[in-house]
């Protein structure tokens, strides 16, 4: 039974009144009845019409759930709440507003299509699992050379289940049985590619006669053969890397058997004396003598290892006797600061619609940033038709895929999303340099921005260009513009320059030149002598950042 008190629509569940968890926003009272009405057969929903009214309902920490039409002032409401809502925006368009709520860490969940609504809110207000089983239509799924297609029934971060037909073949796909190359697509768009899964059950169904389900759980891939791997076995180099890398990236640690996502684990404690480290993990899945898999990224290697637990809790693993490096990753991972945050909108034939997330660390090879596990799909494989990074004024777009998922302890509703770019073009890697340095170095510009004449006076000033200098240089002056003026008419792989500016004012200037395939000169470096110290140790870390990304191999 529905009815209407003070701006509330309630519901009545076996004569009495349920706790009310879902306010829907809207200016538009005909809009806003609708939504409370697709809403009510399922949940209490509670309305506003206004910002006033919005506030005075966000005051009730059993409001879990916000449905709106996004407008300015939002995130100051929510922000202001004091409990966690969790919003969700209906519309086909994303408002400037999303772009900011996603800059400030508040995820907002967007939907273009009405009929969705109901379930999304329902997976929000009653969680049952963090890999929660999403029943999608008009889905295909395919596996390796064969070709077979099947209807896909469920998709979870976890796994997938999908209908073996009448008539179809069965053998290939009993419990144990290996998918590779796994494709999902809807109509001729490709949702998911080069997805490994294990087949876990198989069950017989009533309708059609004949038929089966297979439930399926994704596996990582085995690791190529072309990477460099060199093994590490000195114990104080394992303990100090293993350290380092608590107290940066974390480590991510997966069960042997790869069942479950890997737990994504940040800063510890290395005992070198008793050859043992505890990691700050309260909420994972490892047993006492399990033996579990490790894997970190430093310095642009990947680090795997396998080690014992010796206790549960706090969880605490013996110090791996071997750790392997594979020198793969042409750049190491950066977190954008938080000044400039970095934010990315995301479109892919499994989203119902445009995603945006706060992005939490990027390279020249990827980014990763963080999902609501109960309500948000994004499968090993998931495809990315359109990616666009955005940090300031500066937007890159491209095409990419997710590599992985991990569990971040102590936050059961979060996990954390990698995704791979795909075919980046000359011209976007550049860019993508160049929207690191900004994030990591604000201060920092490229050096093409930079004139001449700016330079030189720089330069003069702080007595880099010295009057001996000077006057040996003279005859050489129009030869030496000619060749700075070539060689920052354009982005190349030979040259590249950087100035650390303070009010529009040059503070420091660094450049680099190409001298062999893979390594690069540092010259011209001058700051002047007020931030002689800050300027020096940003400049000369730039060239390492922008290299790799320029200059592929």
């Amino acid at each position: 039974m529905l009815g209407t008190n003070h701006g509330t629509v309630e519901r009545e569940v076996d004569g009495r009144q349920s706790v009310p968890n879902v306010l829907v926003f809207n200016s538009d009272e005909a809009e806003l009845l609708r939504w409370a009405e697709l809403l009510s057969p399922g949940c209490r929903v509670r309305s506003a019409s206004t910002l006033e009214t919005l506030e005075r309902e966000l005051d009730d920490p059993q409001t879990m759930v916000l449905v709106c039409r996004w407008q300015d002032g939002l995130l100051e409401q929510v922000q202001a709440a004091g409990h966690p809502v969790r919003v969700i925006h209906y519309g086909a368009t994303i408002p400037d507003g999303i772009i900011e709520a996603a800059a400030a860490g508040c995820q907002v969940l967007i939907l273009d299509r009405l009929e969705e609504l109901p379930a999304t809110v329902s997976r929000l207000i009653s969680p049952r699992s963090t890999s929660w089983r999403h029943r999608l239509e008009g889905l295909t799924l395919s596996s390796g050379l064969s070709t077979e297609s099947y209807r896909l029934l469920e998709l979870s971060n976890e796994g997938l289940s999908f209908r073996v037909a009448p008539g179809q073949g069965i053998e290939d796909l009993l419990p144990g049985a290996v998918l590779d190359e796994l494709v999902i697509r809807r109509g001729v768009e490709c949702g998911l590619a080069r997805s490994t899964a294990i087949v876990r059950h198989i069950g017989l169904l009533d309708s059609p006669p004949g038929s089966y389900s297979v439930g399926c759980a994704f596996r990582r891939p085995k690791r190529g053969d072309a990477d460099s791997v060199v093994p590490v076995r000195d114990r104080a180099w394992c303990a100090a890397l293993l350290r380092t890398a608590l107290g940066s990236s974390g480590i991510l640690l997966e069960t042997i058997d790869d069942s479950g996502l890997p737990t994504h684990c940040s800063g510890g404690v290395v005992a070198g004396n008793v050859g043992e480290f505890t990691v700050n993990s309260v909420d994972h899945p490892f047993a006492e003598l399990d033996v579990v898999r490790g894997r970190f990224e430093l310095g642009g290697s990947v680090y795997r290892f396998h080690a014992t637990v010796v206790a549960r809790a706090p969880l605490t693993l013996r110090i791996p006797r071997v750790i392997e490096e594979t020198q793969g990753r042409t750049s190491p991972r950066c977190q954008p600061c938080a000044p400039e945050p970095m934010v990315v909108e995301l479109i892919s034939p499994l989203l119902f619609g445009p995603a945006v997330k706060l992005v939490r660390d990027i390279s020249g090879s990827g980014f990763s940033f963080e999902i609501d596990a109960e309500a948000e799909l994004f499968p090993p494989g998931m495809r990315f038709t359109r990616i666009e990074l955005r940090s300031g004024d500066q937007k890159i777009g491209c095409r990419g895929q997710v590599r992985n998922l991990a569990r971040i302890p102590e936050r059961p509703r979060v996990l954390r999303c990698g995704v791979e770019f795909e075919a980046l073009d000359e011209s976007a890697r550049v860019r993508l340099a160049e929207l690191i340095m900004r994030s990591r170095f604000p201060a920092l510009r490229d050096g093409r921005d930079v004139s001449f004449e700016d330079v030189w006076s720089f330069f003069v000033r702080t007595n880099f260009m010295y009057p001996d200098k000077m006057l040996k240089l003279r005859p050489l002056l129009p030869q030496i513009r000619q060749t700075f003026d070539s060689a920052t008419a354009r982005t190349n792989r030979l040259f590249k320059s950087v100035a650390f500016m303070r009010d529009q004012e040059i503070v420091g200037y660094a450049s680099g030149l190409r001298a062999y395939r893979n390594t690069w000169m540092n010259q011209h470096l001058a700051c002047s002598s007020r931030w002689r110290s800050c300027a020096t140790r940003r400049s000369w870390g730039t060239p390492q950042v922008c290299a790799p990304i320029e200059t592929p191999g």
